[in-house]
């Protein structure tokens, strides 16, 4: 087993992964003390090369960078999202280029929602993967032998999984059912932080509409402080005290202490600037209602029964659901009908898109077959 610590190992190995046509990429890293991820490891495995990279050693990995953002090689990697992030923040002017997901073509196979990669190799290749390590401290040095290995194992079945996978996406004439979500994947806004956005992630958050525009402004001052001091954002203000400072809109300090659960060191240190956020709020307006909300009022019952027809025709055609379409889009298509969205475009569309549009129409019949499951059958709906 190798890991790589010195510099002049690490050009040798990317010297060599540049001359290869496919490499398999891992990374391992921490997060809970920070709010940037911290990369610890970073695995590749190619044709006659396979290594673990200490990223915490004193290493330029432009090296490694230059590989990924090389168009000519494909990088595969498993649910990469984590991944890119990371790739992103650290790859500087360099885009990651031509990247698969063996966790997206294994959806579009039919092999579940969002398979692991134990799951996948163990369902392609029968062999059970070690996981002993998977909640381990990567930061620590030095490593162990278990910690390499498992590190390795990451990246050592990616490379005959993405083949094996990529035969049956050709087989099953489907190479084209992915190519939508890695476009999603690759777009570098998907991995820039957006404070003003931050309140999203708020459970609750528009159960109060009368002050969430308090909520907004406190969400995107956490982030902000968060990011500027690589710390997680519940040690700057825990969600319950921003909901409850946007329910009672202190206009003091000696107020704003009383708010429950609010630290007295927060309000020393940020207590100002809290209150003029508030007083700054109370004259906005809250963001209209979303889709979201509107099913909820309206077409709950409409937007059930398109989510039932979504699953019977993922089942039908072998693929997982979030793959044709997410719930926010089944939503906006009970709303707004037949709009710009993925759902209703390409093989989407075939394989549910048409389908749905068509159940809006009134030209698809909903019975009980004689084994009590429901079905969507096609024909027009007479008057």
């Amino acid at each position: 087993m190798t890991v790589i610590v010195n510099q002049d190992d690490l050009d040798q190995l990317c010297a060599g992964l540049a001359r290869t046509d496919t490499v398999a990429i891992d990374t391992e890293f921490i997060r809970e003390k920070t709010y940037w991820p911290r990369i610890c490891l970073i695995q590749v495995a190619a044709q006659g090369h396979e290594a673990v990279i200490d990223a915490l050693a004193s290493l330029d990995l432009t090296p490694l960078w230059k590989v990924t953002a090389n168009k000519k090689i494909t990088k595969v990697l498993h649910a990469a999202q984590q991944d890119l992030e990371i790739f992103y923040q650290h790859m500087g002017k360099r885009k990651p280029q031509n990247i698969k997901d063996t966790q997206i073509m294994a959806m579009a196979l039919g092999y579940g929602e969002a398979p692991s990669y134990a799951y996948l190799i163990e369902s392609l290749f029968g062999k059970q993967l070690d996981k002993s390590s998977r909640l381990s401290n990567w930061a620590q040095r030095p490593l162990s032998e278990s910690q390499i290995n498992y590190a390795l194992q990451d990246v050592r079945y990616l490379l005959p999984a993405y083949k094996e996978l990529n035969n049956k996406l050709k087989a099953n004439k489907r190479e084209h059912w992915t190519e939508h979500e890695y476009e999603v994947m690759l777009n570098p806004d998907r991995y820039r932080p957006n404070p003003k956005q931050a309140w999203q992630r708020i459970k609750g958050a528009r159960r109060n509409v009368k002050h969430l525009t308090t909520l907004q402004g406190m969400a995107q001052w956490r982030e902000e402080v968060a990011m500027k001091s690589n710390i997680p954002i519940q040690w700057v203000m825990r969600d319950e005290v921003l909901k409850q400072i946007a329910n009672e809109r202190p206009t003091n300090k000696k107020d704003l202490g009383q708010v429950r659960g609010i630290a007295s060191g927060s309000v020393r240190h940020y207590g100002d600037k809290i209150l003029r956020i508030i007083s700054d709020s109370v004259q906005k307006k809250p963001p209209p209602p979303e889709p979201k909300k509107l099913i909820a009022n309206r077409y709950t019952q409409v937007a059930d029964i398109m989510k039932l027809l979504l699953r019977q025709r993922a089942a039908e055609h072998k693929v997982a659901t979030k793959l044709i379409a997410t719930s926010a889009e089944v939503d906006l298509i009970v709303t707004h009908g037949d709009i710009d969205t993925p759902a209703l475009k390409g093989w989407r569309r075939d394989v549910f898109g048409k389908d749905a549009l068509a159940l809006l129409r009134g030209d698809i019949a909903v019975r009980v077959g004689p084994d009590r499951t429901l079905v969507f059958q096609n024909q027009p709906m007479t008057s």
